[in-house]
């Protein structure tokens, strides 16, 4: 969605399902745990109520939202920034071979 639409997401990780112990509770591992069954997924807000219903009988959240800036925000557990970077970036990386 960021990279070919040229949009950017702000993400808060406070707002985050996460069952566990609150030990293990990092940013580190809300952003990279390989959980079964994780994904993300953009929904323009006019439907935002229908897909919400549509997942009431599932653990789910907003967690963010898309923006028109070239940014990817990402605030962290103690409210403090865990990533901030322009989108453009990312894609350049990404496309930009390993060798």
């Amino acid at each position: 969605m960021a990279f070919s639409g040229g949009l950017g997401i702000r993400l808060d990780l406070l707002k985050m399902p996460y069952e566990g112990a609150k030990v293990d509770r990092t940013n580190a591992a809300l952003l990279f745990s390989e959980t079964p069954s994780r994904f993300l997924v953009e929904v323009e807000p006019s439907h935002r109520e229908e897909f919400e219903n549509a997942l009431r009988n599932a653990t789910s959240a907003c967690i963010g939202t898309v923006i028109a800036d070239d940014e990817m925000y990402v605030g962290g557990l103690s409210s403090a920034t865990v990533l901030r970077v322009r989108v453009s970036e990312l894609k350049a990386a990404w496309q930009t071979p390993l060798i």
